[in-house]
């Protein structure tokens, strides 16, 4: 064998063995947030406790897979990177992304919106994630995405419609810049309906299939979203119409940040 054949060898063994290392390391994070968060049984009364103690730690273990982060983004692994967030939503107790997919942009999209909210709700240390997680959705096939002029980043898909990231740091930005990713202009306006807060539940909602999700969809989905979505619609066979009155009256002058 080559002296070249066997060095791309090795660094493919390489790249394996630092795989396999990280899901481990992954598997043990998420192992140890799973058993603090579940110990009062319901992940809700956790939340609701005052031990900070108990809290910090769970935060230090979502600082360390970070790290997992960094090193599938540098491979440009955006699958992993995305697992490792479900992952990590699904053990700090969100039910949506237990059943979530890395591979779907309804899924991915929704993800990205929930890793958003878990920065506000759950741990602040998600938005250490947020960026990877950004970049890494709008690599999937099927994701729309891209800038628009109020300088947020915009994810869409034809199930759940269209999500707004701020990045006042420039944070997204400079990892799109690290990949050499053009970033296209994002051509419609911002919904004006806020949909963060419900991010958990539309999550859910792509399992359970009850509505809410095609109801933000029809909701924030610009015009030329829309006849995607219907076509996307009529082919998935869905035999029941989405109503939006409640979603489009939430609608405000508030942007989400």
């Amino acid at each position: 064998m080559s002296k070249e054949r066997r060095f791309v060898y090795q660094q493919i063994e390489d790249g394996l063995e630092e795989y396999h290392s990280g899901a481990e390391y992954l598997k043990s994070l998420s192992e140890s947030i799973r058993s603090i968060v579940y110990e009062t049984g319901d992940p809700e009364d956790f939340y609701a406790d005052t031990n900070y103690e108990k809290r910090n730690i769970v935060e230090e273990k979502i600082t360390e897979a970070v790290e997992l982060v960094w090193q599938a983004f540098q491979r440009r692994n955006f699958q992993e990177v995305i697992e490792i967030g479900r992952t990590l939503l699904e053990v700090c107790g969100i039910k949506g992304a237990r059943t979530a997919s890395s591979m779907s942009p309804n899924y991915v999209v929704a993800l990205a919106e929930s890793i958003n909210w878990a920065a506000k709700t759950i741990s602040y240390e998600f938005y250490k994630i947020k960026p990877f997680f950004v970049v890494s959705a709008s690599q999937i096939e099927g994701v729309h995405f891209g800038i628009g002029d109020d300088d947020a980043y915009y994810l869409g898909s034809e199930g759940v419609g269209v999500a707004s990231f701020h990045d006042p740091q420039d944070e997204i930005g400079y990892l799109f810049g690290y990949l050499n990713i053009n970033v296209p202009q994002w051509q419609y306006g911002w919904s004006g309906v806020d949909r963060q807060p419900s991010s958990f539940a539309i999550l859910e909602d792509l399992s359970s299939n009850k509505g809410l999700a095609d109801e933000y969809a029809e909701a924030t989905s610009p015009e030329d979203f829309r006849e995607i979505r219907r076509r996307y619609l009529k082919g998935n066979f869905r035999n029941r119409l989405a109503t939006i009155g409640e979603i489009i009256e939430s609608a405000s002058g508030n942007e989400p940040v």
